[in-house]
């Protein structure tokens, strides 16, 4: 019964014969759950496989969780390998879960519950692909979700395959264009666009010669994207999101000469980027003179990269190829001093890049990458003598580029910062009071600039912690105020609604983490405890095994506790839920998004975890901003 295949419509499905119509009672081999027939529909996934002579020390284990049962596989060390579930407890798997390094890349999904996968979404370090096979024959039919480098992805495999449905599957639909509600002249130019595209591509794809089937994506470029708002509006979700001029770089081959793509605009659509117009490859040093780009018709022109056969190109393919080299080394390096040092060879790399730059936006965006790099090594605690690459990084952008001086200031800002907390004798009272000179100078120095809304942020909540409402409402206004379209303004009218919130009742609604609808107004009269947490957030675990004390010693008052966990990953928090139910055994809600955009997170402006909120019997705000050695005391006044 194990093995039994249910019948499949196209041979590349023969993966999901396993388990397919077979019952989650019989436990399965290690053998035949890591049988090289049971692998991914969709072939370009890197997933964890297992050596021969290795296979007989994993093991399965058996699982039966809230919304799904079955298995998974681990290797020797325990790490995850592979999740096999049924989530409609019908007897039969109609989720194939595959990872690597222990982290979930990639799922086929069997939604309608027939035995056949009809959705396959890239996960983890695989990226964010959501694709849709309406027809179950194994081919991606459309794009529910979709990242712009992702996009740009499929683009060049889509002029490589010479497939023309494959491209048609990226460009704005007529259907996503009537949604977009945009003023009748623009919506009709770019209907027109998309049409000449639709017929255009296969003609390109034919005539050009540089993007052959071994081609392979290598980088996205692009400067910030753009907000498209409503005149009469400030509703950032009405907002259409937009890049212009964007270039991907490829690698033709083997032989590692490569080039760059112009794709021109991307269009969000949801939670996919969608293109609106036939590439063109830059072949020469002058790229598109037309880059004025189809919303913003501010003159400029496309970041060019050197010629394809010109030695600054091949010089340029060096260094990309160093950088993918370090980034695997890295990922095996085990020991701090290893990691030190390839971090220092990858910033070495990035300088070379930003030197080879051949234009202001080309070295703009190696710059960026470059900070974001150090950044990530520095708050990893693996590359500490980074921070003065980034000190003098800041300090050699020209005074008139003020977007990327900020874009690096503030990012050396919160590295300084993380460094120092690092440290064993960290004075955490004087490391905070220097992080807010420095960002009250910040935001001073670039009032306009994307980061002032960030540091801004930062400022309200450090008033917050020193109960300083009135200034931290203050600064929350502010940001609103000066950034109005931008996820912080969200964020701020969130933390607003719950500092004026003392004595009103909080309209909070959403689904747990198990799929069951949830209102916090079905608890009236009760006391409630809401406790924001994730499993990143050691402090947050502590304290739930307190709360999970005080949950015991007030249970004959009815006290109630509310988790809302703000993972970005919801299999994150449904592990260590499982795990721990004996610690934690009241209700957790989840949304999608994260700390930084969970609609959870954002209704109440949530930035730092812990946090607890304390409800009282008649459904009103008794206290915010709560910590663990003072719940107690906040229990008993609102129970007496």
């Amino acid at each position: 019964m194990f093995k039994r295949c249910v019948e499949r419509t196209a041979a590349s499905l023969i993966g999901l014969c396993f388990f397919a119509g077979s019952s989650v009672a019989a436990d399965p081999s290690a053998k035949d759950a890591l049988s090289d027939a049971i692998s991914p529909v969709q072939k370009d996934v890197d997933y964890s496989r297992v050596k021969a002579d290795e296979i007989a020390d994993c093991r399965v284990q058996s699982t039966k969780e809230p919304g799904w049962a079955g298995w998974y596989v681990l290797s020797p060390a325990g790490d995850k390998l592979r999740r096999f579930a049924d989530t409609n407890n019908d007897k039969q798997i109609d989720l194939w879960c595959y990872y690597l390094g222990g982290v979930e890349v990639y799922r086929d999904i069997d939604s309608d519950f027939n035995g056949k996968a009809d959705q396959y979404r890239w996960l983890g370090t695989a990226g964010s692909r959501w694709g849709i096979d309406a027809d179950e024959d194994g081919s991606v039919d459309s794009w529910k979700a979709i990242s712009a480098e992702e996009a740009t992805q499929e683009l060049v495999r889509a002029i490589a395959a010479k497939d023309s449905q494959r491209f048609e599957r990226l460009l704005l639909s007529s259907a996503e264009l009537s949604q977009l509600e945009l003023p009748k002249e623009l919506s009709g130019r770019l209907g027109r666009k998309l049409g000449d595209a639709k017929s255009g591509f296969q003609a390109f794809a034919k005539k050009q010669t540089s993007i052959g089937s071994e081609a392979k994506w290598q980088h996205f470029i692009a400067s910030q994207p753009g907000a498209v708002t409503s005149v009469v509006s400030n509703d950032a979700d009405q907002d259409l999101l937009v890049y212009e001029n964007v270039v991907a770089m490829y690698e033709a081959g083997a032989a590692g000469k490569g080039g760059q793509l112009y794709v021109g605009t991307l269009v969000r659509v949801g939670n996919a980027w969608r293109v609106i117009d036939v590439p063109q490859l830059l072949d020469n040093n002058e790229g598109v003179a037309h880059g004025a780009g189809f919303f913003f018709s501010a003159p400029g022109t496309v970041p060019s990269l050197p010629a394809e056969n010109s030695p600054a190109n091949e010089s340029m393919q060096k260094l990309v190829a160093q950088m993918e080299s370090i980034e695997e080394k890295l990922r095996g390096a085990t020991s701090a001093a290893a990691k030190a040092g390839l971090h220092e060879e990858q910033a070495k790399v990035l300088e070379s890049l930003i030197s080879s730059a051949r234009d202001a936006n080309e070295s703009a965006m190696w710059v960026r990458q470059m900070t974001e790099t150090i950044s990530a090594a520095i708050h990893g605690g693996e590359y500490a003598e980074g921070l003065g690459r980034l000190d003098r990084l800041r300090r050699s952008i020209p005074v008139s580029n003020k977007d990327l001086a900020a874009f690096v200031t503030f990012e050396y800002i919160n590295a300084d910062y993380g460094l120092k907390l690092q440290k064993p004798e960290a004075d955490f009272a004087k490391i905070q009071e220097e992080k807010i000179k420095a960002l009250t100078d910040f935001v001073a120095e670039y009032p306009t600039a994307d980061e002032s809304a960030k540091a801004m942020m930062d400022l309200a909540l450090s008033k917050e912690f020193e109960n300083e409402d009135k200034a931290a409402l203050a600064w929350y206004g502010k940001v609103i105020a000066n950034f109005a379209s931008s996820p912080e303004a969200q964020k701020a009218q969130g933390a607003i609604r719950r500092l004026d919130a003392i004595g009103n009742t909080l309209p909070l609604k959403g689904t747990t983490i198990d799929g069951r609808a949830f209102d916090l107004s079905r608890y009236r009269g009760r006391p409630v405890v809401i406790h924001y947490w994730a499993t990143w957030c050691e402090t947050c675990k502590q304290d739930m095994k307190l709360y999970r004390k005080l949950q015991a010693q007030y249970a004959s008052e009815n006290v109630e506790f509310i988790g809302i966990n703000v993972d970005t990953v919801k299999t994150s928090a449904q592990d260590y839920l499982r795990e721990n139910a004996s610690v934690v055994n009241w209700p957790q809600l989840f949304d999608e998004g994260g700390l930084e955009s969970s609609p959870l997170a954002n209704i109440l402006g949530v930035q730092t975890l812990p946090t607890t909120i304390v409800i009282d019997k008649q459904g009103k705000i008794a206290k915010t901003n709560v910590i663990a050695t003072e719940l107690e005391d906040e229990i008993k006044s609102i129970v007496r």
